[in-house]
């Protein structure tokens, strides 16, 4: 059986500072959405990250990735818009 996990968790703290402040709206970052998936029992991770090209928030979202990897049965993570570095 499965089931659809989906959680949504940006790279940029000062995004998701910015966003509760003025909306009251709380997102996750990569650490506590990386939690989630954890405590949701999620096996097989996809990530979907919404970068346009390689830099610091993708290598910082791969490093949290990598971190985790041992706690899934499998992880994908897709490459930015924009693809690969060249």
């Amino acid at each position: 059986r499965r089931v659809l996990f989906r959680s949504r968790a940006f790279t940029a703290q000062i995004i998701i500072n910015h966003v509760q402040a003025r909306d009251g709206e709380f997102i996750d970052n990569m650490e506590q959405a990386m939690d989630r998936a954890v405590n949701n029992g999620v096996k097989h991770l996809v990530v979907q990250p919404t970068h346009l090209m390689h830099g610091a928030e993708y290598d910082e979202l791969m490093e949290t990735v990598e971190a985790y990897a041992d706690k899934f049965e499998s992880v994908a993570v897709a490459e930015p818009l924009l693809g690969e570095v060249g």
